[in-house]
């Protein structure tokens, strides 16, 4: 096969001709000539046979470069607008190269931007069906969609939709008679091409890998199939036919790329350990967001095969699941899935536990609790139990030690196939705006990937110096503002949108849309959905009228204090592409999928004064994939702003440079936070307190194993990585086993066994030191308190406590809240008009110290929507987050914990109250915004 040696060389030219910079020595033509040729050679029949060879790719590299070639191409000329004819066919010969490469998806996301009607003639129908299967219905509702075409597509659809070998068979004659019937050169080609990707389709069909499979498998890829999703991505079918992750029932770690497909991985895991059955599948995610992501998708897709539960929020049971009668699929943050398990009647059904961003356990609180859950997962297949692990990460790069920890037969899916190029840049305070190499599968050998593939020269607006002062900080947040709004809108100019920035406070989100939306002209006529947010904003959230002016030039923040309403239909305005720039928080890059075409990084520093450093290379991974989603873009550009503002041990012209490399390295293996003494003194008390909380948890799981303390320290990943786990639980231990406080939580037997008070306890998910606070709280409890007060009276007992996850609030049930309108004196207030759904707005305003506020603004002004004012926005913002998590999360935790608890603490009082229907009362007043209060935690 004769290939251009130059394709590489010319494929670096076209992104820097994209980006705004033009390579010699490549024209336009010649790119175009040099793709056009790599086609030609994979033309041939031999090549067709070996498709699969190309889904390797290193293999695919001259195909990858002819589809990216083109597609650059295209878009210059859209930009150029030249007839509508030849953009259409350039963008044809784009879609065709990528399907030729094996990569449907960005075939398709060059299809969705084209207008099926105006196909002209049936070797472009055909084209746009071999490359984007999911549009072939739509196809068939066309017209002049007739004779062999049609045949040829209804053939098609068949396949993809039944597997039959026989219509398969049939695919080929009809394609190649298509091919004799072609009118002039360009149609031909389109044909001859179309045959390598129709090639790739058949193999990569769902349908055709299920034929011998059972009637619950075929009615899983009927569903997937009817969701749009007729064909698996590459490495998906080498994963699941090719193999122990997809013959095997072992456990797993994945770690393909962002859009890699390690999700469906997931899907087809639950459904092999369902197939045969009633059971339990657990998919556990780390945030709400991505959680109500994943139980659509499963819901859609499993339709009545399964029963998909949503388990969000805070530690509660749930007694609706059955999984001896019904396939039951649990989507659970790591919470409820610890409360689930300690039931104690779950273990002998559950089929498989899927933890999706696995990578979290070496973060805070949360890590911890994951870590534990699967720890406890662990020791139960060490002691017999049936079912499979499987860790899911887009970021990690070395799992040595996670694969070790899960077992000697651990499977490790690695797959670097990525469906989309990831570009990175840097905008410098020199003005250079540099796109490097990266780890780009088109890197010509001897570059290094921080190497410049490109650079624009685009000079700041403001002038700006490093700075940690506050004063310094707060003078020139405008300056940044400004410039990275022109950037923004730059970006927008160069590769279209929308965009997202990536802020790390939710002040930053508002100002930034804010200083970008000024320099826009308000759309003439608005799109329905926008129309929709603005409606619901003026007849509900007032305070909200400057989101209105943003909204009205395509412009929006996105953080938690909006409200859930709000956020909702921001998110869906997102997906219809009718918002072209969007600030946000680290939470909505981390966890939702939507389509965006670049991101910008405007903190690259996280944490604040003493704690903030370079973001962690996981995180920057993570937040860079939100950008180029598969299906929708064939790139992704992530752009780090050379931020000056934060900590000069970072910010400072001499070491600026090499701390912002932190963000571009290689990812170090994995840490634990267990045995972690770098962490500071609140997260290390909150870790504390997880350990023994689970400690009690797995003692009544193993009720005949000696020493269980030390079995779990060795199974903890801390363990494999060699931190020291066991002080940590040998501390646990002698807390449970400690009487001075009366009865202990455990008895030193052989094998440990849990008393009435540790049993009671274990049922709370709290630490003994806790227990101990509220046991304490509830002897002495009054006849007949106030719902009200009692809350109050909780917030002050427990509220500060290490599984308190809000440090506003702690500081509020603590009485070391300053500058801020929140007063623990006005809490049981607070607790009734939560109780009687009084909004947040009115509640707001009506706290003594909002009223007798002295800002420039009132706010009563401000919620109203008259006037803006930085200072009351960031009232509200503590305000809702703590009604949020306070009331509708931890609280009823709280309640809960004490219904367990009353009949020990000896109080008659206590023990005939009604804890879970008052838990339930304030769970149930108001549909609480369980995104917010998940991002509101901030351990």
């Amino acid at each position: 096969m004769k290939l251009p040696d130059n394709y590489i060389a010319a494929e670096n030219s076209s992104a820097a001709m994209l980006r705004g910079q033009n390579l010699a020595p490549f024209s336009v033509g010649e790119m175009l000539a040099i793709a056009q040729n790599v086609m030609g050679a994979y033309q041939r029949a031999p090549i067709i046979e070996q498709s699969g060879a190309l889904h390797n790719e290193d293999s695919a590299k001259p195909l990858i470069a002819a589809a990216r070639i083109l597609e650059v191409i295209g878009h210059n000329q859209t930009r150029r607008e030249v007839e509508s004819d030849i953009i259409r066919r350039t963008q044809l010969l784009a879609a065709l190269a990528f399907g030729m490469a094996g990569n449907l998806p960005s075939a398709a996301a060059i299809i969705r931007r084209m207008k099926l009607e105006e196909m002209g003639s049936d070797a472009e129908f055909v084209s746009v069906a071999v490359t984007s299967p999911a549009t072939i219905p739509e196809l068939l509702a066309i017209d002049n969609v007739r004779g062999s075409l049609r045949s040829f597509l209804e053939h098609l659809a068949y396949v993809l939709y039944s597997g039959d070998p026989v219509y398969e068979g049939q695919l080929m004659p009809l394609l190649s008679g298509l091919i004799g019937n072609a009118t002039g050169p360009f149609n031909t080609a389109l044909l001859v091409n179309a045959r390598l990707v129709l090639k790739h389709v058949i193999d990569l069909s769902v349908a055709r890998a299920l034929t011998r499979s059972s009637a619950f498998m075929r009615s899983f890829g009927e569903a997937l199939y009817n969701h749009g999703r007729p064909c698996f991505l590459p490495p998906q079918k080498q994963i699941l036919e090719h193999s122990n992750f997809g013959n095997t029932g072992a456990n797993a770690v994945v770690t393909v790329p962002t859009s890699g497909g390690k999700t469906l991985l997931a899907e087809f895991a639950i459904a092999r350990a369902l197939e045969a059955g009633p059971g339990l599948a657990v998919y556990v995610v780390p945030y709400i967001a991505l959680g109500n992501q994943v139980r659509d998708t499963l819901s859609r897709h499993f339709g009545t095969l399964a029963r998909v539960h949503a388990l969000f929020g805070g530690f509660k049971a749930d007694s609706y699941i059955d999984p001896t009668a019904h396939r039951e699929i649990v989507v659970a943050t790591p919470e409820r899935l610890d409360a689930l398990l300690r039931t104690g009647s779950l273990y002998s059904s559950l089929r498989v536990a899927i933890f999706d961003e696995a990578h979290i356990i070496e973060n805070g609180v949360r890590g911890t609790r994951i870590e534990a859950l699967i720890t406890r997962l662990r020791l139960q297949q060490q002691f017999g139990a049936k079912f499979r692990l499987i860790l899911l990460s887009a970021v990690l790069s070395n799992v040595d030690a996670m694969c070790k920890w899960l077992g000697p037969d651990t499977v490790n899916v690695n797959n670097n196939w990525r469906p989309t190029a990831r570009r990175v840049a840097i905008w410098r305070n020199t003005g250079r705006l540099e796109w490097i190499y990266a780890n780009d599968t088109l890197r010509p050998d001897g570059r290094q990937p921080n190497e410049t593939l490109v650079e624009q020269v685009l000079p700041w607006p403001k002038t700006m110096y490093a700075t940690d002062t506050y004063q310094g900080i707060r003078s020139q947040l405008p300056a940044a503002f400004t410039n990275v709004a022109y950037l923004a809108r730059f970006m927008w100019q160069l590769l279209g949108g929308p965009i997202l920035i990536v802020c790390g406070t939710k002040a930053n989100t508002r100002g930034l849309a804010k200083t970008l939306a000024s320099s826009i002209v308000p759309r003439s006529v608005q799109p329905q959905c926008i129309i929709d947010i603005i409606e619901l904003i003026n007849r509900e959230h007032k305070h909200l009228s400057g989101l209105s002016y943003l909204l009205n030039r395509g412009v929006t923040y996105h953080n938690a204090s909006l409200p859930m309403g709000v956020r909702k239909l921001i998110e869906e305005a997102i997906r219809q592409r009718e918002i072209m720039f969007v600030s946000a928080t680290t939470t909505l890059a981390e966890g939702v999928d939507l389509p965006f075409r670049t991101t910008i990084l405007f903190d690259w520093l996280s944490g604040f004064k003493e704690k903030q450093s370079p973001m962690p290379s996981l995180l920057f991974r993570n937040i860079a994939g939100r950008c180029g989603r598969a299906g929708e873009f064939v790139e992704g550009d992530t752009i780090i702003f050379d931020n000056l503002l934060g900590a000069l041990r970072y910010t400072h012209e001499a070491v600026r440079g090499e701390a912002q490399t932190q963000l571009l390295a290689a990812p170090q293996p994995l840490m634990s936070t267990i045995g972690n003494d770098n962490l500071p003194p609140h997260e290390r008390e909150a870790i504390k307190a997880t350990i023994s909380s689970q400690l009690m948890a797995v003692i009544p799981e193993h009720p005949m194993v000696d020493n269980i303390d030390q079995h779990f320290a060795r199974s903890t990943y801390a363990h494999f990585i060699g931190k020291d786990a066991s002080s940590a639980l040998l501390d646990a231990r002698r807390e449970l086993l400690d009487s001075s406080q009366s009865e202990p939580f455990a008895r030193a037997a052989s094998p440990m066994w849990l008393t009435p008070k540790g049993i009671a306890a274990n049922a709370t998910g709290l630490s003994a030191a806790t227990v101990n606070e509220l046991v304490t709280f509830l002897a002495s409890l009054p006849a007949q308190m106030d719902i009200d007060l009692l809350s109050l009276e909780l917030i002050k007992t427990v509220g500060f406590l290490p599984e308190q996850g809000n440090l506003t609030l702690a500081e509020l049930a603590a009485g070391t809240l300053k500058k801020s309108y929140l007063d623990i004196n006005e809490w049981s207030e607070l607790s009734l008009k939560w109780r009687t759904r009084v909004k947040y707005e009115e509640m707001f305003v009506e706290m003594q110290k909002a009223q007798k506020s002295k800002s420039a603004v009132h706010p009563r002004v401000w919620i109203e929507g008259q006037s803006e004012n930085d200072y009351v926005e960031g009232q509200y913002d503590k305000f809702v987050e703590v009604i949020e998590y306070g009331f509708g999360v931890f609280l009823p935790w709280m309640l809960r914990a004490c219904s367990y608890l009353a009949p020990i603490s000896g109080n008659a009082h206590a023990i005939t109250r009604d804890w879970t229907g008052e838990a339930a009362l304030y769970e149930n007043s108001r549909v609480t915004d369980l995104e917010a209060a998940d991002e509101n935690v901030e351990m």
